[in-house]
This record gives C-alpha cells, sequence and structure tokens, in this order.
C-alpha cells in the first residue's frame, strides 16, 4: 500500500518502527497508521495497518494469511481464536 503512494519502508517491522510520527493513543489512530507490536524481550517483530481505532488488518503468524481483528491498547485480538494475540508497543503515521 505504502508503495502505491511513493512511500518506500523499510522491510522489518523493527527498521519501519524508527520512521513516521508518533501517535500516543490508540483512540488518535487514523486508517492507514500503522501499530508496531513487541514480543516478551521488548523486539519489535510484527506490524498491521489499522483500518481505525479498533480494526487491524495484518499477516497472521502461523496460517501466513492476512487477516482484519480488532485492536485495542493491550494489543490484537483475534476473531478466529478469541484471543489476544500480540502486545501492542506503538503506532506510526506516515502520511498527514
Amino acid at each position: 500500500m505504502f508503495k502505491l503512494f511513493n512511500y518506500k519502508l523499510p522491510r522489518d517491522a523493527y527498521q519501519q518502527a524508527k520512521e513516521g510520527q508518533t501517535i500516543h493513543f490508540l483512540m488518535e489512530a487514523e486508517m492507514g497508521d500503522l501499530a508496531f507490536f513487541d514480543n516478551a524481550n521488548g523486539h519489535i517483530n510484527h506490524v498491521g495497518i489499522l483500518l481505525n481505532h479498533d480494526t487491524i488488518l495484518h499477516a497472521t503468524d502461523t496460517a501466513g494469511k492476512v487477516v482484519i481483528d480488532k485492536i485495542d491498547n493491550g494489543g490484537i485480538i483475534s476473531t478466529k481464536l478469541k484471543q489476544r494475540t500480540h502486545n501492542l508497543r506503538l503506532i506510526k503515521r506516515y502520511f498527514n
């Protein structure tokens, strides 16, 4: 999606998280903002595109499919698994 707008992002999520404008509250997120998630060691290892402040488009870790799930201040809540699968670390905006 970002390539369509001539915006080049680095390949990996932890690299992408170093760019853009930080959004401090999920309620302030807009469509197209990226949400980043970390593992137990604090390493950013997952990213998704926010559709609004409570819905996210992201690739699943195990099935390799792109899904739409719910998100809250704690992270992603899998619609299929009915449980939290990723811990929210930060939100970034790349377009104004």
